[in-house]
């Protein structure tokens, strides 16, 4: 009652009622029916402890259901953390892109390398939104419809950004609402200049293009899809299997192609007659799709990182937990030449990715500087650590490898991290990193003024750079490179 906002009611209400609708389908028609399954489970338990449980599936309801998670944290708090978080984002999440280059390897291992020449000749039509908001290509659109997945720059709109957790205003007032609203801006930016949002859309969509080909070729001959691949997309059921491949060889459209003769054209599910297969189908996409470019699900992170003590402590690391099961243990789980193929793509790209990286950083430097930098950077040593903590399957493997080292006072030696943070292990964070850097910062700018003969420096300069917004993009770093060499070196 107390927002008068349209589109914050709007998207409130209706990721609320998506959720309800979802869980009355499964038959929980209401709070009532929610607090009468958990009865349930307590007199299943038979006088067992399973508090810990039931906090989880309280979780649970509320993401689905669209309610606010924070747990026992004072509101306040809640929200200067959420700013803190956004803040970080836009000073340091502006290489995201790099990062993302990696998964260019599993892409083409699971969506396969022919599916990707064959959706060459598709691409303006894959990546270019139509005026009425509609893919001008079917079968993307088809995919994206039933999935929501490539969709990411109408999700993430600023307008329809309006999460609990994001109603500043209410918590902090009127001013830091503004602040926020700021921020939330300052985050469409850097997804952009990151080249995340393009580069994250890309890989999608070829990727969902890949897999829907895999299903059509599979539906047809039988090959392409290993029953263990089946099984962990939750179509294990003979039966169902069956109805899918069904509608697939029904309906799916395709014509004669350079390396195929039957090259997927669209897949007409509007025309499906079997909508518990057209679901299943879609559900099936959906994890696909989100195991080979990753995407974090509720389930795949414990219950520490739904609160924002969590989400600020491992900021920027929740994806490398996330990989511990949906890449590196799924893979292992699957042990096929796809998912090794994957890898070893995975990490082929994310040492490419870091050069060509460093390349541009060192754009800016001079002659011999940059003889320099590039020397040590480019380093084969360095190139096959960059390889190995950019792949995804390494999930926790080098953070923490970094962490016992420093707990035997030696430094990372993984230290190639994409936003450039350092790598000193797990607990290692963009908030640690801006209280260090604003200390270095007020050290450096006092100093020159409170001490007779001490200069105001290169690296004095640099630190007052290193906590502001977007100081890590690659065209502000050029910039900085040829002004602040003019300033004194010590």
């Amino acid at each position: 009652l107390l927002v008068n906002d349209a589109d914050a009611v709007l998207e409130r209400y209706s990721r609320s009622m998506e959720g309800h609708i979802s869980l009355a389908e499964r038959g929980i028609k209401s709070k009532v029916d929610w607090e009468k399954r958990l009865a349930e489970i307590d007199a299943e338990a038979a006088g067992k402890d399973i508090t810990a449980d039931k906090a989880l599936l309280d979780i649970g309801y509320k993401h689905i259901t669209g309610q606010r998670i924070t747990g026992d944290i004072d509101p306040n708090i809640d929200a200067a953390l959420k700013m803190l978080r956004d803040y970080n984002y836009i000073r340091v999440g502006n290489l995201m892109g790099f990062a993302q280059l990696a998964e260019l390897g599993p892409m083409l291992a699971e969506g396969g390398v022919l599916n990707f020449i064959r959706s060459v000749p598709e691409f303006k039509k894959i990546m270019i939104r139509a005026r009425n908001g509609q893919l001008d290509d079917r079968l993307s659109n088809e995919l994206e419809s039933i999935t929501g997945i490539g969709a990411d720059r109408i999700l993430h709109k600023t307008i329809m950004r309006n999460e609990h957790e994001t109603l500043i205003g209410r918590n902090l007032g009127a001013k830091a609402n503004k602040i926020n609203n700021a921020l939330e801006m300052g985050k469409k930016g850097t997804n952009y200049v990151s080249g995340m949002f393009m580069i994250n859309t890309f890989m999608h969509r070829i990727t969902m293009r890949g897999l829907a080909q895999r299903f059509v070729d599979y539906a047809g001959t039988g090959k392409s899809i290993t029953a263990r691949k089946l099984n962990s997309l939750g179509l294990s059921d003979k039966a169902m299997q069956k109805r899918v491949f069904d509608q697939l060889n029904k309906h799916a459209k395709t014509k004669e192609g350079m390396f195929t003769k039957r090259k997927l054209k669209h897949l007409d599910l509007d025309n499906w007659d079997d909508i518990g297969a057209q679901t299943a189908f879609s559900n099936a996409m959906y994890k696909w799709s989100r195991q080979v470019i990753q995407e974090n699900d509720m389930g795949n992170l414990h219950k520490f990182f739904t609160n924002s003590y969590g989400k600020t402590l491992l900021q920027f690391r929740s994806f490398i937990f996330g990989a511990w099961s949906k890449q590196l243990l799924r893979g292992i789980n699957e042990n096929d030449m796809r998912t090794y193929a994957g890898w070893a793509g995975s990490m082929f790209f994310g040492s490419a990715a870091y050069v060509a990286q460093t390349h541009i950083r060192a754009s800016g430097m001079d002659k011999s500087e940059r003889r320099k930098y590039l020397k040590d950077a480019l380093s084969d040593n360095m190139v096959a650590k960059a390889a190995f903590q950019r792949a995804g399957f390494m999930s926790l493997v080098p953070q923490g490898m970094d962490t016992a080292l420093g707990f035997a006072g030696q430094d990372p030696i993984f230290n190639t991290r994409a936003s450039g943070l350092s790598s000193g292990g797990m607990l290692s964070n963009p908030t640690v990193d801006l209280i260090a850097r604003t200390q270095k910062a007020s050290a450096g700018a006092i100093g020159a003024v409170l001490n007779k003969g001490e200069k105001f420096g290169e690296q004095d300069a640099t630190n007052i750079l290193n906590i502001l917004p977007y100081q890590n993009m690659m065209l502000i770093k050029s910039i900085q490179d040829d002004l602040f060499k003019q300033l004194p070196k010590e």
